[in-house]
């Protein structure tokens, strides 16, 4: 069995992605509630509470911001299922945290 320091190094040369939906982020309840219903997507009640209260794109912002600083972390994917705008500054974040341009061009 491998020891648990040995799975936090890459074993591989193979880019790691992250993933994040955005419109479980989009500011009402129901978008909330339709994130909990996705495969293996586990939203705690506190997360479900801020996005429902409006807080949902500074959440993904935060989450975007992390991941970027994570080591082992090389890209992130946004899937937007219908918040295409939001899928932009969740993107930016990502890149800005990385140093680079927080907009392409």
């Amino acid at each position: 069995m491998p020891s648990a320091s040995s799975l936090s190094e890459p074993q591989t040369s193979w880019p790691t992605f992250a993933s994040t939906p955005a419109s479980p982020y989009s500011e009402n309840e129901r978008m909330a509630d339709q994130a909990r219903r996705l495969p293996g997507c586990l939203l705690p009640d506190s997360t479900h509470r801020q996005i429902s209260m409006g807080g949902g794109l500074e959440l993904a912002t935060e989450l975007a911001t992390e991941l970027a600083r994570t080591p082992g972390v090389d890209a992130l994917h946004i899937y937007p299922l219908g918040a295409e705008a939001a899928t932009r500054d969740v993107a930016a974040s990502f890149r800005s945290a990385r140093g680079a341009p927080a907009h392409r061009r």
